[in-house]
C-alpha cells in the first residue's frame, strides 16, 4: 500500500513530466531512508551523471498542518580533506548569494550538497509553472557553482 508521501511524489513526478523532465520514483528501502523522486538532468561538462532528487518531510503524520519538499543534489566529487576548512568558508560566502537553499559539506564523505526545502500547507498541491520556477533556480545553482567548487577536490 502506497503512503500519503509516496503519493505526493507521484503528483510531483506528474508535474515534472510535464514540465519534460525525466523522473523516477524511488521507493523507500534498506539502502534508501525514505521514498524519493529522482531527476535526472543533463550530463556535466565531464560527462558525469547529475541528478537533483525530492522528498517529502516530515515523514508520516509528525505534524498536522505542513508538508516540506526537499530538493537535494550532491556534486559528483569529494573535497580533498586538506581543503575541507577552505571549501567550508567558500561556501558561506557562495550561501550569501543564493536566492534559495543552501550548500554544506557532507560530514562523513567530503561531498558538496546542495539542499532547499520548499514549506507547503498539508493538501497544498504545487502548480507545474511554480515548481518549473523552483526546479529552474535548483538546477542554475548546481551548473552556476559546479565549477567554483571543483577546485577543492
Amino acid at each position: 500500500m502506497a503512503s500519503d508521501d509516496y503519493d505526493k511524489l507521484v503528483k510531483l513526478s506528474a508535474a515534472i513530466e510535464q514540465l519534460g523532465y525525466s523522473a523516477e520514483l524511488l521507493t523507500k528501502s534498506e539502502d534508501l531512508p525514505v521514498d524519493m523522486l529522482s531527476l535526472h538532468l543533463e550530463n556535466d561538462a565531464k560527462d558525469r551523471p547529475q541528478y537533483l532528487t525530492l522528498a517529502i518531510y516530515p515523514l508520516g503524520d509528525e505534524l498536522d498542518a505542513s508538508n516540506f519538499v526537499q530538493f537535494y543534489f550532491q556534486y559528483p566529487f569529494e573535497i580533498r580533506a586538506e581543503n575541507r576548512a577552505q571549501t567550508l568558508e567558500t561556501l558561506v560566502g557562495v550561501n550569501q548569494a543564493l536566492p534559495l537553499g543552501h550548500f554544506n559539506v557532507s560530514a562523513d564523505a567530503n561531498s558538496i550538497y546542495f539542499k532547499y526545502v520548499l514549506a507547503l500547507a498539508q493538501n497544498q498541491e504545487v502548480e507545474a509553472l511554480f515548481l518549473n520556477d523552483v526546479l529552474d533556480m535548483c538546477i542554475y545553482t548546481q551548473q552556476h557553482y559546479m565549477e567554483k567548487l571543483e577546485v577543492f577536490a
